[in-house]
C-alpha cells in the first residue's frame, strides 16, 4: 500500500523539516497496532523501518520524499506485509 502525505503550504520549512522523519515512525506505530488488534499475534518494530513477529520479519516501511521548488512538499510512503 502507498500513501503520498503532504505537508500544508501554511507550514514553515523547519516545521516540515523537523517532522519529516516522523511519518514512517508514525505509520509504523499504526501498522503494529492493526495487526495486533486483527491477529492474536505479538508483533513490534525494529527502527526505523521494519515490522516483527517473533523475531522474524514481517513487513516494512519505505519513505521519498517529494521536493517541490526547493521545498520538502511531501513525502510518498510504501508499507508491504
Amino acid at each position: 500500500v502507498s500513501f503520498f502525505f503532504r505537508f500544508p503550504a501554511k507550514c514553515d520549512n523547519d516545521f516540515v523539516n523537523s517532522n519529516a522523519p516522523n511519518v514512517t515512525k508514525v505509520l509504523a506505530v499504526a501498522a503494529v497496532d492493526t495487526l495486533q488488534w486483527a491477529t492474536d499475534q505479538k508483533f513490534g518494530i525494529k527502527w526505523p523501518n521494519d515490522i516483527v513477529c517473533s523475531g522474524c520479519k514481517v513487513g516494512g516501511i519505505l519513505a521519498r520524499a517529494v521536493p517541490f521548488n526547493g521545498r520538502l512538499e511531501g513525502i510518498i510512503v510504501d508499507i508491504g506485509i
